[in-house]
């Protein structure tokens, strides 16, 4: 199992390197960092204009089906674009073939991969919804723990989809 995290770190690892370039890694990692959290604000504030409108007419659990949806959606489509350049047209696989590992653990570390990016994008929209949602109707830890849990198993089902088809 070690060898399996030690693995899909090296190719989460290689997989940023790829995409940043030498000079201003910093820089870059700044950008990153902030578009995401631009990102992250604008769900935010759309989440918040939604919830609490829903909360005035007293259905603030339909923005829990409306989360679902468009995470659901999203993650798909996410799915479909991360799948086939993580497992298929990744550059990276003749730096693994030397490595003494078996084809189980190889793929194995590729669902990780695929799995830890989906829950990056996952973060995009469901952090900022979760603030947004107990800033308007106040703070429960069980609707909390039900978040975290949620959370956790809503990329298995869009990447079991993209990687069947």
């Amino acid at each position: 199992m070690s060898r399996i995290l030690t693995l899909t770190k090296t190719m989460i690892k290689s997989q940023d390197n790829s995409m940043l370039p030498e000079k201003n890694k910093k820089t870059m990692i700044g950008l990153l960092i902030f578009v995401y959290l631009y990102l992250g604000s604008l769900v935010g504030y759309f989440s918040y204009y939604v919830i609490d409108m829903l909360n005035a007419m007293s259905q603030s659990q339909m923005s829990f089906y409306l989360l679902f949806t468009a995470i659901s959606l999203y993650l798909i489509v996410m799915s479909f674009i991360l799948v086939p350049s993580i497992y298929y047209f990744s550059k990276d696989i003749q730096r693994y073939l030397v490595l003494p590992i078996s084809v189980r653990e190889f793929m194995l570390a590729r669902l990780l991969n695929t799995l830890y990016t989906l829950y990056i994008s996952l973060g995009l929209i469901y952090i900022p919804f979760i603030i947004a949602y107990f800033a308007i109707t106040g703070f429960s830890l069980n609707l909390l723990i039900a978040f975290i849990i949620a959370g956790l198993f809503i990329p298995l089902i869009p990447m079991v989809i993209s990687l069947t088809v």
